[in-house]
């Protein structure tokens, strides 16, 4: 994806262009400012927007559990050189036999079907040097794309004069929500041994 296309996708939203259409180049290269003044206050929170580094996993059948150092992994993956889509252990609908992950303290394990082998390439997400600009090209996770699309509409809206709508407002609520849950890294509960007794019926 190039930068611009985000953009645009972003003044669609609050209807600076209407589908099809293109903003002016001194329109694009102001909301490109934009984004990267959104993107800078973003990183200062740790809310990052991504580029890629590839990450090699050597399969065997011998060891179904891999893991990885990153920060931040993408759904699209590479195996044996053939396009292939893994899913965290908390997506819906995953696909019987499919490659899964979840988010560990220091990156990700990876959940291997045994019959998979060969050499696994999945993309770490890594944050992108700034500023970003119109043409440079930009991996934004599923998770990040409609935060970051919604953000940057709420942010154009006051240069245009056009209103922030509750529609639009609830869009972004959600989409940061939902962002934010896929950075988190689950912890393990130890059960507390008083309640336990007492929902066993135990007065010790």
């Amino acid at each position: 994806m190039k930068v611009r296309e985000l953009v645009h996708a972003s003044a669609r939203i609050i209807g600076i262009v209407a589908s099809g259409e293109n903003m002016t180049d001194a329109e694009l290269s102001d909301a490109v400012s934009a984004l990267n003044m959104l993107l800078g206050q973003w990183s200062a929170s740790r809310d990052y927007v991504y580029s890629t580094q590839d990450i090699v996993v050597q399969l065997d059948n011998g060891n179904h559990f891999y893991e990885v150092e990153a920060n931040l992994i993408s759904n699209e993956a590479k195996l044996d050189g053939q396009d292939i889509r893994i899913y965290r252990d908390i997506a819906q609908n995953t696909p019987a036999n499919a490659i899964t992950f979840k988010k560990i303290l220091n990156g990700y394990e990876l959940n291997i079907p045994q019959k998979i082998t060969g050499q696994l390439t999945i993309q770490s997400l890594i944050c992108p040097q700034f500023p970003l600009k119109a043409l440079d090209d930009i991996t934004v996770p599923d998770e990040y794309f409609r935060a970051i699309k919604y953000a940057l509409a709420i942010e154009l809206a006051p240069e245009y004069q056009l209103p922030i709508t509750a529609d639009i407002q609830m869009q972004y609520q959600q989409a940061m929500r939902i962002m934010h849950r896929a950075q988190s890294t689950p912890t393990p509960v130890k059960p507390d041994p008083v309640i336990m007794g007492i929902s066993r019926g135990r007065y010790d």
